[in-house]
């Protein structure tokens, strides 16, 4: 009986959440129910533009009322979706939206139900808004509205069209997307089997080549994998995996799929079907909705596509519904703006969710009657984010999630280029250059990779197969030069934790041996990013060359902010940060990959105690860029003989009240004088103090009155002009919270703080050299930080940002901390007899050390 009556309970449950929501009539917003806000006109129009709305907005919210009182159901279930297009904005952080406003009975207001703002990506076309809510309780009358978030006059051009809100007796169903591609493409993604990546005569033509250099190589990296991850047995339970760790649950399943569609080995097929019959059986990967449970949607898709003719019926009906589930959550998430990255086109969780979901709709593209919308879903997303991708190829994350980024493209757009083709990839100005980005990023030696924003010196994601597969969509025989030279130059010296060359079943896809090896010797040795507003330029392309980083745009690019875009996450606040790499060794350095973001620990200023708009927390904070329209620009870049010269304005990047009116940094690089100079003119709107940092290494020594040595083997020297009044040399170290890894940044090193005081204008000049004896005779260094523990104590120079410097004493001997409580004593001797001396005198005198200075 007990079994009967739970039999029925589940039927009547399944009937209830299949039965589909029944939608009352709904109202639609016509020219006539519109009343403009102050300032703004509206009208009926043509076609073209059924509601247009424009003018000025005085100070305010509210653009228009587009239904002045709408009669709602309580706790009733609703979507207010409509289409919206703009001719004009003058303001683009703050794009409109559609909201319904909702009142109890006496006409006090309860809450707003806002649908996502129009869609920057979409400027200026037509862009889609939707909602999904239930109604308050109390809820009785609503207003609907066109409105922004600031109270901001705007001026503005807007067409409106098919603006409806529905109530519906249950939840409605996602809204479903229609695939816009031919019926030719249709039928190509209906096609037979192997239909992801390969085709059935790629696969053919795979098999010859696996005894062939360097597929055998490529192969052989498959073949272990597919025996390491498959030989372990898949954890009974997924429910102790956050999003981060459960990704790695199906990172075998490409491999066994691929090493039996190379040999048809039964090993590999029975270790793939106990991974997909984990997989399967967990009711949950995470929280559905992120990269874990997206790259686990890959991964199963995969295995299903690659071995659909080897899984019995009912397997196949098994692994197809639970892929089929999880591509419907995503799906939603997605549709329905329920996670952040949904319209986020310029994060990496985006380009993998989204990847993970297109991949499940090609998978099961004529099986399932929703996968055309998964896929359709992601062809729109993809067509946005290449979109507002920088158009230089670079990066505003850095190299590491440039990887994971462009990983994730390569992976979508590779996947479905069987039936789909690849002219979106080739026509896309990031893709074009990325590789070009990617080769002026690599330190010499290429086996470490510039460190700027939160990047390790060893990404995480190749690069060797991305490398691979843009040179073969692009014939780019300089990125497979690279990828052979980055690999080879980390199997001798591996990465820290790692297995050395990077190599993944990627590789064997995408290599195209009609592509030669070409080494870049012809190529200009410095490059211009210039909507992010990358300098990086060396003296060769060989394993001893100099090589130099200027960071001089704004956050997230000038192409972003046009969108009104403004990233956050890996960003670090360093607008005019420099870095140098010579003889061998960092001599000025980054911090790399850090938990809470700081203008003070990179080469910049600070002004007041005032640093970059964006910092202050463990991502970057875009609101604060946002709201503070955080921009820098290069205003100057050319050659120097085989040298470089570039120059920027920075004063954007700082919030209004650090007082900064401008900001110039000039970057000289001259290669032919073993030298980098760096030009700083400084104006403020009132006077106060400025304050200069330069991160160096832990073997960097002070050698005289602003003259360093900064290399163990003391053959490179920085000097600076002039002497300011306050000036500290001393050791930094990154507290342990702030740290990703030990081996993802520089968290411990020399700084160099200079504070120039009460001043409204400061001229400063540095100037490193290297590759001779560092001229003066070495005084003794501060005490070098030990590694950091729970008791840390602030140290160093005069923390105007309010950070300090954090260092571990605990570990120190007694004469260590005599040592370093004298020096500091006699630091602050000197430096009180030097703020009784005449500030007069302080003027520019003694720049002649630096010939190429006008003063």
């Amino acid at each position: 009986m007990r079994r009967t009556l739970l039999l029925l309970f589940v039927a009547l449950w399944v009937c209830h959440v299949a039965a589909p929501a029944r939608a009352a009539e709904a109202l639609r917003v016509t020219a006539e129910s519109v009343r403009p806000g102050d300032g703004m006109t509206a009208q009926a129009g043509d076609a073209a533009c059924p509601i247009r709305i424009r003018g000025q907005q005085s100070d305010g919210k509210e653009l228009a009322t587009l239904w002045r009182a709408v009669e709602l159901q309580p706790g009733a279930h609703y979507r207010l979706q409509g289409w919206v297009k703009l001719n004009a904005y003058d303001d683009r952080r703050f794009p409109p939206r559609l909201a319904l406003s909702a009142r109890n009975a006496a006409g006090k207001s309860l809450k707003n139900y806002d649908t996502e703002t129009y869609d920057m990506a979409d400027w200026p076309g037509w862009s889609r808004l939707l909602v999904d809510f239930q109604a308050d309780p109390a809820a009785q009358s609503g207003k609907l509205l066109l409105k922004h978030k600031k109270k901001l006059p705007i001026a503005a051009d807007i067409c409106l069209k098919e603006i409806t809100l529905q109530r519906f007796d249950a939840p409605p169903p996602p809204l479903r997307l229609s695939l816009d591609v031919s019926e030719a493409v249709k039928q190509r993604l209906g096609g037979p089997r192997p239909r992801l990546f390969v085709t059935a005569q790629r696969v053919q033509a795979l098999r010859k080549s696996l005894d062939t250099v360097p597929f055998d190589r490529f192969w052989r990296t498959v073949q272990a994998r597919a025996h390491k991850e498959g030989s372990a047995a898949p954890p009974a339970s997924a429910t102790r995996y956050d999003s981060d760790a459960i990704r790695g649950l199906g990172e075998g399943l490409p491999y066994l799929a691929l090493a039996y569609l190379m040999r048809g080995q039964d090993n590999d097929l029975a270790m793939a079907r106990r991974w997909m019959d984990a997989l399967a059986s967990y009711p949950d990967w995470a929280d559905n909705s992120d990269i874990g449970a997206a790259l686990l949607l890959m991964d199963m898709s995969i295995a299903y596509d690659w071995l659909h003719d080897q899984w019995s019926p009912a397997e196949r009906e098994r692994y197809r519904a639970k892929i089929a589930l999880q591509a419907e959550r995503l799906y939603k998430v997605l549709i329905n703006h329920e996670m952040w990255w949904s319209n986020d086109y310029l994060q990496n969780h985006n380009y993998t969710s989204v990847m993970g979901l297109g991949l499940a709709g090609y998978a099961l593209y004529g099986e399932d009657p929703n996968a055309a919308s998964w896929l359709a879903a992601a062809e729109r997303n993809f067509t946005r984010v290449l979109r507002v991708l920088s158009p230089d190829g670079a990066s505003h994350e850095g190299i590491n999630y440039w990887g994971f980024g462009i990983e994730s493209l390569l992976r979508y757009h590779l996947g479905v280029a069987p039936a789909m083709g690849l002219e979106r990839v080739k026509s896309n100005p990031y893709m074009q250059h990325a590789a070009k980005y990617r080769l002026h990023a690599a330190l010499p030696g290429y086996r470490d990779n510039v460190d700027y924003a939160d990047a390790p010196r060893f990404e995480w994601h190749g690069p060797g197969y991305i490398l691979r597969a843009l040179a073969r969509i692009y014939q780019d025989g300089v990125a497979q030069w690279l990828a052979d030279s980055i690999e080879a130059a980390r199997a001798r010296d591996p990465a820290p934790g790692s297995d050395g060359a990077g190599l993944s079943w990627e590789d064997l896809l995408w290599y195209d041996p009609a592509v030669g090896a070409v080494e870049p010797d012809g190529l200009p040795t410095n490059a211009l990013f210039d909507n992010l507003g990358l300098m990086m330029a060396r003296d060769g392309w060989g394993d001893d060359a100099a090589w130099v980083f200027f960071k001089g745009g704004s956050p997230g690019g000038d192409h972003a902010r046009k969108h009104g875009m403004y990233p956050g996450s890996h960003i670090h606040p360093d607008a005019g940060q420099v870095m140098l790499w010579a003889d061998g060794r960092w001599l000025l350095n980054d911090d790399g990959y850090v938990l809470l973001k700081r203008a003070a620990n990179h080469n910049v200023i600070t002004i007041n105690g005032v640093g970059q708009l964006g910092e202050g927390e463990k991502w970057f904070d875009w609101k604060a860029a946002r709201n503070g329209d955080a921009h820098a620009r290069i205003i100057r870049a050319e050659s120097l003989g085989q040298g470089y010269l570039t120059e920027a304005e920075l004063a954007g990047a700082y919030p209004a009240r650090a007082g900064l009116a401008s900001w110039r940094r000039t970057v000289r690089f001259e290669p032919e004088q073993h030298s980098m100079q760096v030009e700083d003119a400084i104006t403020l709107s009132r006077a106060g103090t400025i304050r200069y940092l330069m991160h160096m290494d832990r073997a960097a020594a002070q050698a005289g009155e602003m003259t360093y040595c900064l290399s163990s083997n003391a053959r490179a020297t920085l000097e600076a002009k002039p002497a300011l009044a306050r000036t500290h040399f001393d050791g930094y170290a990154i507290a342990p919270k702030e740290r990703k890894r030990e081996d993802n940044g520089n968290y411990r090193g020399m700084r160099l703080s200079a504070e120039s005081e009460r001043v409204e204008k400061q001229h400063f000049v540095w100037r490193v050299t290297w590759g001779e004896p560092c001229q003066a005779a070495a005084a003794e260094s501060p005490p070098e930080p030990e590694d950091a523990s729970p008791a840390l104590r602030r140290v160093g120079g005069a923390s105007t940002d309010g950070s300090g410097d954090l260092r571990d004493v605990s570990a120190e001997s007694g004469a260590a901390i005599r040592s370093r409580v004298r020096s500091r004593m006699e630091g602050v001797r000197a430096e009180r007899e030097h703020k009784r001396a005449p500030r007069a005198r302080r003027t520019r005198q003694g720049y002649s050390l630096f010939p190429s200075v006008n003063p």
